[in-house]
Formats: structure tokens, sequence, C-alpha cells
């Protein structure tokens, strides 16, 4: 199935956030998208991620990594943004 690009952007964010094990390659095959189409897409997810530094209310610090040896995205959680 095809999705616009902010569902598709929601959805792998969903992935990462729920700690499904899946490879690029997965990804790929999943949301039927290239490789470059794939990158576009984390590089948006990473952008919202560090906008949220300038939001007012706390919210966990998360940032997506990725893990060469194993081929995956990980959404790695750390402190609070915010007041």
């Amino acid at each position: 199935m095809n999705y616009t690009p902010s569902i598709r952007r929601f959805m792998l964010y969903q992935i990462f956030l729920s700690d499904l094990s899946l490879s690029r390659q997965d990804l790929m095959r999943e949301f039927n998208i290239s490789s470059r189409t794939l990158d576009r897409d984390i590089s948006e997810i990473r952008n919202a991620l560090s906008e949220m530094t300038t939001f007012t209310y706390q919210l966990p610090v998360r940032n997506l990594i990725y893990d060469s040896r194993s081929n995956k995205y990980i959404l790695i959680e750390g402190e609070f943004y915010g007041d």
C-alpha cells in the first residue's frame, strides 16, 4: 500500500517506539520505498525530534540512531526537554 509521506513517517516513528526489530530492507519492503526515500523520512523524523527541545512541556528526549552492525534503527531515550 502507498502512504502519504506524513503518514509513512508517523508509522515509521511508531515502529521505532514499539521496539520492533526491522532492518532497513524490511522497512523499504514494507512501505514499498527506495533507500533514498527512507533516508529522507529518517531525516525528517530526526528533525522533528530535535525540534522538541523548543517545546514548553516536559517530553522525553529521543534520538534516532542507526546501528550498522544490525542494520537497524534504534530510538534511544534520555532525559527530558522543557521546564
